[in-house]
């Protein structure tokens, strides 16, 4: 097994994290995250290139390699907020985060 190092990379001053890092410091899934950004409870990531076009593993499924990162202070400010109400609190305003965004 491989261990990778958890490494916050700069981009002109601004911190960010990797998906396999913010999947580590959560303790999320990536479709967790993929799921919670989509409906406005999570930091949206962004890319970090413009772009590659989209290629077929050898079983024919399309992946997007453009590879993305996450603000760091966004991510970490998002845990804390968190970290600072019981679990039942933070899924009713996860909740209701989620149909604030859909509603507007």
């Amino acid at each position: 097994m491989v261990t990778r190092v958890s490494r916050k990379q700069d981009v002109g001053g601004l911190r960010y994290l990797r998906m396999w890092e913010v999947m580590a410091k959560t303790g999320l899934a990536r479709r967790t995250i993929e799921d919670m950004v989509q409906a406005g409870a999570f930091p949206a990531p962004f890319k970090l290139t413009p772009g590659t076009p989209e290629r077929k593993d050898k079983l024919g499924r399309s992946h997007n390699t453009t590879p993305i990162g996450f603000d760091a202070d966004a991510v970490e400010a998002w845990m804390k907020k968190r970290q600072r109400k019981p679990l039942g609190a933070q899924f009713d305003e996860m909740e209701r985060e989620a149909q604030a965004n859909k509603n507007g």
